[in-house]
Parts: C-alpha cells; structure tokens; sequence
C-alpha cells in the first residue's frame, strides 16, 4: 500500500503542473455540481413536504366543517397551524426549516417546563 502511494506521488511530480491544475479544477467541479444537485434534491423533497401538509391542512379543515354542519360535534380548540417557510427564509428553505425546528422545541420545552 505504501508503495503504491509512494509511486502514485512520484508520478504526480513528473506530471505539467497544468495537468495537475486541470484535474484539481475538474475535481472542484464535480464537487459543486454534486453539491448543487443535493441542494435541489433537498428543496424538491421540501416543496413536496410543504404540498403534502397542505393538502393534509386542507382536508382538516374539510371535515371540520363537514362535522360543524352535521353538529355532530362541536370543536373546542383548533389546532395549530401546519408549519410553514417563513417569508424572510424564502431564499434558503433549509434554514427555514431549521429555524421552525428550534422555535418548535423551544416551545415544547416551555410548555413542559409550564406544567
């Protein structure tokens, strides 16, 4: 193993110092086109996680009036409103959601901490 890496250094001295820069750049490259292609692959999960809550909110609150007008029931609380991207983090949904995550925990600490 040692000399395999011993020979692969050697090789790379003998190489153009333009070989070498091209492929660091070529390296580079495919680390930010990996990189972007994650990124989008994240907000493109968000978006759909985003879609489903909306959907799911609405067919609460479809049935919440379903049940009102049947009086079947009577609702005594609404529930909290599903999560969203806040406006100011529209640019960087990852942090939105980061964000939400922190200000739900802090939350949930203060209602334990409450009771």
């Amino acid at each position: 193993m040692t000399e395999e890496l011993l020979k692969i250094f050697d090789q790379n001295r003998k190489t153009p110092l333009e070989d070498r820069m091209n492929r660091t750049i070529n390296s580079f490259e495919n680390m930010f086109s990996l990189f972007l292609e994650v990124t989008e692959i994240i907000d493109n999960k968000l978006n759909s996680l985003q879609d489903q809550i909306d959907s799911l909110e609405t067919r609460f609150n479809t049935l919440e009036k379903s049940i009102t007008k049947k009086q079947l029931t009577t609702i005594t609380s609404v529930p909290a409103p599903a999560p969203t991207i806040k406006k100011e983090n529209t640019d960087n949904p990852s942090r939105a959601v980061l964000n939400e995550l922190r200000d739900l925990f802090e939350k949930n600490k203060k209602n334990k901490e409450e009771e």
